[in-house]
């Protein structure tokens, strides 16, 4: 996931916040040192442009993660 491409949606529907949702390869749903970094870079260029991010949520068989309860996002 490129963070131009989750902003240019965002931009075409005039959204001013926005989840994300990943559906996670394996069965566990913990968030990937990649999920993080890509999620922070989402973030910054998402903040640049007055657009927010409520939540990450991670999905996999075993169940799910939050970003916002893992203290990821604030």
């Amino acid at each position: 996931m490129y963070p131009r491409e989750v902003l240019k949606r965002a931009l075409i529907l005039n959204a001013s916040a926005f989840i994300i949702v990943h559906n996670h390869p394996s069965d566990d749903p913990k968030a990937s040192r990649e999920d993080i970094e890509m999620t922070r870079d989402v973030r910054r260029a998402a903040e640049a442009l007055g657009i927010a991010i409520h939540e990450r949520l991670e999905i996999g068989r075993k169940g799910h993660a939050s970003f916002r309860s893992l203290g990821l996002l604030s």
